[in-house]
Parts: C-alpha cells; structure tokens; sequence
C-alpha cells in the first residue's frame, strides 16, 4: 500500500505491510503516528517526506536498540494465548514501553527515547534471564533426582537378585549419590550469581545444568577412591572406620567444583611422578648451575669471538702469545729494582735517514 498514511492508521485497518492493526498508541495528522501488529511496534512516519526522512534520521539510534529488543520479545507475541497468556501480556507490556519511548523521540526528545529504549532492553533481557534460571534449576534438580534414584536402586536390597556388587562398589554408588545431592545444594545457592544464559539459549542451559551435577557425582566418587588410596587423609582417619566422614567428603566434592581436582593435583605432586609437576627434583639429582657469563642475549655462555688483526699486520702463531709479562702485581726484591740514576740518558729528536 504506497498510499498508506497517517490517517490511515487505525485499529482493525491494515497497514503499508498488510498487517492488521491491533493497538494504536498515538496519531498526529499529518505528522507521526505509533501503533501495534501482531509482530512488532511500528512508526507511520510523516506524510511530507522530508520531514519523515528527518524523524528517521533522529530516531535511528533508538531504532537500533528497538531492533534487538524485538528480537527477545518476539518469542513471546508468537505464542498461543491459551498455552502462555503471561507472557503474552508481559509482551503487551513492553510493547506500550517501547511506543511511548517512540512517541517520546518523535516529540523532539530524541535522546529520552534512545535512554529509554536502552532501559526497555536491560529489562527484557533481565526477565529473560530470570527464566533461564528457573529452568536451569528445574534441569539439574531432574538430573540430580534421576541419579539418587538410580545409585539408591543399586544399593538397595531388591537390587540383589538382579546383581550384587561388592561393599566397595556399593559405598562409592552411595557416594555417588551423595555427590549429586551436593551439586544440587550449590546450584541452588549459587543460581543468583551464576552465570547463565537467556532463555532462548534454553538448550546451552540444560547441558551445562546436567553437566554439573554429572561431574559432582563422578567427584564424589574420585574423592572416596582417593580416600580408599591413602593418598588423601582427613587427621589420619580411615574411612572404614568413619563413614560419615566419607558422607561428607563426598557431599563437599559434589558441592565445590574445585575440590576434587585441587586434591588430585596434590595427590600428584606428593607421589612425584614427574619433577617438573611436583616441583621436586629426585635424589641426587640437583638443579643444573647456568652457564659462566651466560645471560638473556648469551644464553649458552659463549665466549666473545676473537678481534681479527688489523690490515697489513703480521699474525703470529707463537704459542706465548697472549701472555702478559708485566711484573708490576708482584712484589719484587731490592736487588731486582733498577733505580732511575741507573737508567742510561733518553734521547729525543728525529733521526736522520
């Protein structure tokens, strides 16, 4: 519709797209009107084209803005109002945010409207997260429910028949379980802080959420092993001997997403597998004294070269050469001094060819 203009803005007419218009949020003929479809917020810009060029050109960067901020409401529109009539209406709401920061813009306050609109956008993507992170606590509180379940099943009575493990394999499926519950316990603590992505992104949330509880598991049961091994001790007990000690250590190792690897490098460094990991050097074996006069620009400690004779004189192969005769740092007797009376007359002047 090439003819479409301002008047022509009204609820339940169709606009220059084709789309039916559902709300009209403001009009001034012949000059701007803001209105709603069912995809978006739209400006019907003036009828006089120079002065619908200079509106563009003021509300261009608030339009920017506008732009993304479609693009995280659009999920919301396009749902059926009987399955998600919250986020419809919350969409609805944005929406009379965004038009009254148009509204604002075509009124000569450009810069409110830009403000604004920058506002608008903090705040969808702040509900946005705010989803996301219910449904990441949903994902690992499922997946720490299936693991319990599952190592509770294992080491459960009823599960005999169908195959008995040995003690050892049963406490570490029981720590297992204990692992899941404490990755559970520090997500949800930590759902405030932790960094998460918007709803959209729903996919990337629910493989990191199943992950974290994975690894907490897997954690506890590595910590119980370590135990088991001797290579970590809590104040020399056993853990035969205290197996709430090992609850709790497997529940910390589920908990903190450190602990575990912290302790398996120390676990490392104390058996010494490699001097250079453990930062000990084996027996007999000392750290290597840097080369004589070695540096950063002389890393091997080469000599200087040797300065080639100037041109035209002889080179000598004399092997004495190079040794310094002077006697003057040594101490010399009496007899051996020649005194300056001693010494025949200088003479000076040129000497004749």
């Amino acid at each position: 519709m090439a003819d479409f203009t301002v008047a022509g803005v009204a609820v339940g007419e169709k606009d220059s797209a084709g789309k039916p218009i559902i709300t009209v949020y403001g009009k001034v003929i012949p000059i701007y009107a803001v209105y709603r479809t069912d995809e978006r917020v739209v400006i019907q810009y003036a009828d006089d084209p120079k002065l619908g060029a200079e509106q563009r050109q003021a509300l261009a960067p608030a339009n920017a803005i506008k732009s993304q901020t479609d693009g995280l409401i659009d999920g919301w529109r396009s749902m059926s109002a009987e399955n998600a009539s919250d986020k419809k209406t919350r969409a609805c709401l944005f929406d009379r945010e965004i038009a009254y920061a148009l509204l604002a813009g075509l009124q000569g306050y450009a810069a409110v409207a830009k403000t604004q609109m920058e506002e608008i956008r903090t705040n969808v993507l702040a509900e946005r997260t705010s989803i996301a992170r219910a449904q990441y606590l949903l994902a690992a509180s499922i997946m720490a429910t299936l693991l319990i379940v599952i190592f509770a099943g294992f080491t459960a009575k009823w599960f005999i028949p169908i195959h008995r493990f040995s003690s050892a394999t049963t406490e570490l499926w029981a720590a297992a379980g204990w692992g899941a519950l404490g990755g559970l316990f520090s997500v949800g603590i930590a759902i405030r802080s932790r960094s998460v992505g918007t709803d959209l992104q729903w996919r990337t949330n629910t493989v990191d959420a199943i992950s974290r509880i994975g690894i907490a598991s897997i954690s506890a049961a590595i910590l119980i092993c370590l135990l088991r091994s001797r290579l970590v001790t809590f104040q020399d007990h056993k853990l035969t001997e205290n197996w709430d000690l090992a609850i709790v250590a497997a529940f910390a190792a589920g908990f903190s997403e450190r602990l575990v690897g912290d302790l398996l490098t120390q676990s490392v460094a104390n058996v010494g597998v490699n001097p250079l990991i453990t930062g000990k050097q084996e027996s007999g074996v000392g750290t290597p004294a840097p080369a004589a006069g070695s540096d950063e620009k002389n890393p091997l400690g080469k000599p200087p070269p040797a300065t080639p004779p100037a041109a035209g004189q002889p080179v000598s192969t004399d092997a004495d050469d190079g040794i310094d005769g002077c006697t003057s740092a040594h101490a010399m007797a009496d007899q051996d001094v020649t005194h300056d009376v001693e010494l025949p007359e200088a003479t000076g002047g040129v000497s004749q060819p």
